[in-house]
């Protein structure tokens, strides 16, 4: 039981760790595309159909 809880502790950590680097690109991402969240994501939509 102690090592379950402990797997699984690490997995939340990671999963953590993984929110903050994406969050971290999605402000990266949001700078050089220079405007909203709102306008990246339309950007985002024109370059995937392309």
């Amino acid at each position: 039981m102690k090592t379950r809880c402990a797997e699984l502790e690490a997995e939340r950590d990671r999963f953590a760790a993984e929110a903050v680097r994406l969050g971290v690109e999605a402000q990266r991402l949001r700078r050089r595309l220079g405007g909203s969240t709102q306008g990246m994501n339309t950007r985002l939509q024109e370059a995937l159909r392309e």
